[in-house]
């Protein structure tokens, strides 16, 4: 190594001068192990140690800590929790509350048959007071006041359960396979006092009807009501083709839910009584003696005429074993037919309404082999 020729300004109490400026190497050994020792242990143990390794740890340590501890944890919980909670709560509660419950409640009836009111399952809700008596009918116990109009199309085929309620007026209804006819209706009203009416109807996939929600009081001027429409399945006995199956003791049925397929062989003519909606059963005979079939309209909640006609072949008037009608009979609302079977006999009961201007309504049926 080539040393320096100006010493002395080092501060060092003793001088070496190289043979390039002029003087001799110096053979002392105290000289060199002072020049080895003192600058090396200088720098290797009190530069090192004290500087380079203490100033490391301190750095990596400080740092690193610092920023994962504060950083990251705010980062994470502030920032999810509000968007989360109050995106979520204002779009579920807000939004479908207004949509599910607003229309509902809204009046939608139809004022006359040009444009009817179209109604849905649920409730519907109408209000007559500002409409007019559009559609006398006679034959429902209506005396004519304000009235409205509605449609409905069924999507199942079964029973559609109608009823109306009304606010404060008397309720009568009517159902129409034509707007406003005059002949062809069924008829729900239980009585002239009543703010409800109430009926069932049996109707296909895909048939129509009209409904007319009407003041049955002589110059009512209507009101608020709803119209309830609800969906039952189908019984059987609309037609011999699904007979429903009698047994023995009281059997539930009711003819509202069917339509007018058969006349019993006592009723007919162009005065009443006159067919109206019906129901077929199918009975097997459990004895060898007597079989007695009463048809209660009152019992079972209906209070209509009725006819009650025994066959041996279903559908068939002439094979008539026996047939009762309550308007011929007198006894209004309850009909009987007898006849004699062996065990093992297979009868069709028709249990019928005998008047054209009603639905009919749910009876009893009651039949007793001895």
């Amino acid at each position: 190594m080539k040393k320096s020729c100006i010493a002395g300004a080092l501060g060092l109490s003793m001088v070496f001068l190289s043979s390039a400026c002029g003087g001799s190497l110096s053979t002392a050994g105290d000289q060199d192990t002072g020049t080895d020792t003192v600058p090396d242990t200088l720098v290797d143990q009190v530069e090192d140690p004290g500087t380079d390794l203490p100033s490391d740890t301190v750095d990596d340590v400080d740092t690193d800590t610092g920023l994962d501890a504060e950083i990251d944890a705010p980062a994470d919980t502030s920032i999810d929790t509000s968007i989360d909670t109050s995106i979520d709560t204002s779009i579920d509660t807000t939004v479908d509350t207004s949509i599910d419950t607003a229309p509902d409640t809204t009046p939608v009836g139809g004022h006359d048959c040009s444009a009817p009111g179209i109604a849905h399952l649920g409730t519907n809700y109408g209000d007559s007071s500002d409409d007019a008596d559009s559609y006398a009918i006679t034959g429902c116990n209506n005396q004519g006041g304000y009235d409205e109009t509605w449609v409905f199309t069924a999507s199942l085929d079964g029973i559609y359960e109608i009823v109306m309620q009304t606010a404060g007026f008397y309720a009568v209804a009517m159902v129409w396979s034509t707007c406003g006819s005059t002949t062809e209706y069924g008829c729900i009203n239980p009585d002239p006092d009543s703010s409800t009416a109430e009926g069932s109807i049996m109707l296909d996939a895909g048939d129509t009807i009209y409904i007319l929600a009407d003041d049955d009081a002589l110059g009512g001027t209507g009101g608020a009501y709803t119209l309830t429409i609800t969906y039952h399945e189908p019984p059987g006995g609309d037609t011999c083709a699904d007979a429903e199956t009698a047994s023995d003791g009281t059997n539930t049925g009711d003819t509202s839910f069917f339509s007018n397929d058969y006349d019993g062989e006592c009723e007919g003519g162009t005065t009443p009584p006159i067919s109206g909606p019906d129901q077929v059963w199918e009975y097997t005979a459990t004895c060898t003696g007597t079989l007695s079939v009463e048809m209660d309209t009152l019992a079972g909640g209906g209070g209509f005429l009725c006819t009650l006609d025994i066959w041996t072949t279903c559908g068939d008037e002439s094979s008539s074993l026996d047939c009762d009608n309550d308007y011929y009979s007198g006894n209004d609302g309850v009909c009987n037919a007898s006849t004699l079977v062996t065990t093992g006999d297979t009868v069709y009961i028709l249990c019928d309404t005998n008047s054209s201007g009603e639905m009919g309504d749910g009876y009893d049926l009651v039949i007793d082999c001895t």
